[in-house]
């Protein structure tokens, strides 16, 4: 058997022209959204330099013009080819191939060209493409303008997409056009001005307007950015990295409400939430500030390219930009919770379905190991040494070195006392859970106390008086049942801190210090007694503690056991005044007991020396018998060994 296919007769049969048409036809048919050619325009006119560009919509055709280079016959030849480009050289170009150019075929079948140069009006282009890539010379009729150097015309006649009336077509545009926003400028380095009119005898739709965009330099790479247009005015603050051996660069925008008199911006989140590779593609960013980089994008130019070694390398350039940026702001001193509440700490996915995973490494990187957490005194410090509070009054108490001294850790700081779960319920749950931030609140201050009991030894009593007058608002530490019942925190009146109650076991506390009671004589060891000025100070704090003084006949028995043979004349006096408190309130036998085995009375003898002793198992006189004859004289002549009862003292003080 011969051949039965000869290859030079399919390729005399072959059509190569409609297989190019209908493979450019199949490419616009890529595009889901029909208009997305604006930003092909726009990337273009960009490319050229241009400063401001317009777009003129009428009812019949579309016009865009812009002021940047002329056209050149190599521009001309990039746009009537496929895979050929012009911009290789051109350094930050962002438009590649002239293939996107295509995508105006979805509003028409042909598109007409003007460009000149100023300088030299006599220098022109005139031309049609039609089929996409076939050009014809035209008269040049476009003589109104003398702002624009160029200018696009594209006629409503195609059929492939639109009916034969238009009015969606026409409608579609006029919506993309005042729906462009002023982010559409962001990343724009030369085109400050975008001007649009729509004229197609439609009340509703008839319009025009303007975005306009003002750069102000900050520092190297770092920029403010005002966009504005309609009722949308934006401020951004951008932080730009070249990438390695080119002239492009990647961005990273962070939206900003105001600047207050000192030039510190209050970022907020952004209100655009797709990645952009110099405008809005379809892939979502999952962070809350705007990232751009010259990424490689799949066909019809909507989305990131997966599989690609250059995109894999710009995110790690975008996460370099991104700890160089945070770094930026914190030594600005504009770093706060606000701004680490825009970064990307929490998993929006993974390395394979999350695009800027990386941003999300670096973030987690940076909270956990850099110097960036802002504190409430203005520093910024590392996630191990920051500490949540519950309560401004805390940080009021435990300011500076006194709050390492209280936890015994090294160089350890609040975060400010407004970052609670209910402010930034997400964060907080981050710092806790993550980054293991210990927050600090009153119920906590029982176990820190337990752990560090020498602390309360560095503080004043001024310190002490408002500590204590803190712990009285929270009545559920205090008291018997309180949790700081059996912590030595306490001043008593020895200098040391002691607990209000001790534990005898099974659950049974014991009061352990005491107010020391009124009118004392002697100070007894066997009574720890509360710190004189923190009574006199923190009266309502000692009431809810639920401290009293001893028990009074208790007490008074201690203190006749401790009372030594040289007590002072005013003391003895109080003793005795207390002894006959009791005795005339009812006693027994055993009160009469221990008083005759501990109180003692003041004695003299017969040569009147004076001195104080019990009178258990002694014989005391009296100076006088009941009809006062005097036994002092008596005695004193047949006796030198007798001890009297001092009458004349108790009278004189009238005790008897």
């Amino acid at each position: 058997m011969g051949r039965i296919v000869d290859a030079d007769d399919i390729k005399k049969d072959q059509d190569k022209g409609g297989m190019l048409l209908r493979a450019l036809k199949e490419f616009v048919d890529l595009y889901p959204d029909k208009i997305h050619f604006v930003f092909e325009l726009l990337q273009n006119a960009e490319d050229t330099k241009a400063t401001q560009v317009s777009f003129r919509q009428y009812s019949d055709r579309l016009e865009f013009l812009h002021n940047g280079c002329p056209f050149t016959k190599s521009n001309l030849q990039s746009l009537c080819d496929i895979g050929l480009s012009d911009k290789k050289e051109i350094k930050n170009a962002i438009g590649k191939f002239g293939i996107g150019f295509k995508s105006v075929f979805t509003i028409c079948n042909s598109v007409k060209l003007y460009s000149k140069s100023l300088e030299h009006p006599e220098d022109y282009i005139a031309n049609i493409i039609e089929n996409y890539v076939d050009p014809t010379n035209i008269i040049f009729d476009w003589n109104n303008d003398t702002l624009y150097t160029t200018k696009f015309v594209f006629p409503y006649n195609s059929k492939e997409f639109y009916d034969s009336s238009n009015e969606k077509l026409k409608n579609e545009v006029a919506e993309k056009l005042k729906e462009l926003g002023t982010n559409v400028l962001l990343f724009m380095k030369n085109i400050k001005e975008i001007h649009y009119s729509i004229n197609i005898n439609n009340k509703i739709l008839d319009c025009e307007g303007l975005y306009t965009l003002q750069k102000k330099n900050i520092a190297d790479n770092v920029f403010q950015v005002i966009t504005s247009g309609g009722s949308n005015n934006n401020t951004y603050i951008i932080f730009s990295k070249k990438i390695h051996k080119t002239e492009r660069a990647v961005d990273i925008a962070f939206s900003i409400s105001s600047i207050d008199n000192n030039w510190v911006p209050e970022f907020i989140k952004t209100n655009l939430d797709k990645i952009s590779v110099y405008f809005p593609t379809s892939t979502e960013s999952k962070v809350n500030f705007i990232v751009q980089a010259p990424f490689d994008l799949v066909s019809n130019r909507t989305n990131l390219k997966g599989g690609s070694e250059h995109n894999e390398e710009l995110k790690n350039v975008l996460a370099e930009l991104l700890k160089e940026a945070v770094f930026f702001i914190r030594d600005k001193k504009w770093l706060s919770l606000e701004f680490i509440n825009l970064l990307p700490y929490k998993a929006m996915g993974n390395e394979d379905d999350w695009a800027l995973y990386n941003l999300y490494k670096e973030t987690i990187r940076l909270l956990g190991t850099e110097a960036v957490i802002p504190c409430i005194d203005g520093s910024y410090i590392t996630a191990n040494k920051a500490k949540i509070v519950r309560g401004s009054k805390l940080v009021e108490l435990f300011k500076g070195e006194l709050l390492c001294d209280f936890l015994d850790q090294k160089g350890v700081k609040w975060l400010s006392e407004k970052f609670t779960d209910d402010n930034y319920k997400e964060l907080h749950e981050f710092f806790k859970k993550e980054l293991h931030v210990e927050e600090i609140e009153a119920k906590d201050l029982p176990r820190l106390i337990k752990n560090n009991p020498s602390f309360f030894l560095k503080v004043s009593d001024f310190w002490l008086k408002d500590f204590y007058s803190y712990l009285y608002e929270i009545k559920s530490l205090l008291g018997k049942n309180g949790d700081l019942a059996t912590i030595p925190f306490i001043k008593t009146s020895d200098g040391n801190f002691n607990a209000p109650f001790k534990n005898l076991g099974r659950g049974q506390l014991e009061q352990k210090i005491f107010l020391k009671p009124k009118n004392t004589t002697i100070n007894i060891k066997d009574f720890l007694f509360i710190y004189d000025f923190i009574v006199q100070s923190c009266p309502d704090f000692i009431e809810a503690l639920g401290l009293k003084e001893p028990d009074s006949y208790d007490y008074f028995i201690k203190e006749l056991e401790n009372t030594e043979n040289n007590i002072d004349d005013k003391s003895h006096i109080l003793q005795i005044k207390q002894a006959l408190k009791y005795l005339k309130s009812g006693y027994d036998e055993d009160v009469v007991n221990k008083f005759k085995s501990l109180l003692k009375l003041k004695l003299i003898d017969t040569f009147e020396k004076e001195s104080f002793d019990v009178i258990e198992r002694k014989t005391i006189y009296r100076e006088n018998d009941m009809n006062g004859i005097s036994i002092k004289n008596y005695l004193i002549k047949v006796s030198c060994d007798v001890l009297f009862l001092d009458e004349s003292f108790y009278l004189k003080n009238r005790l008897v």
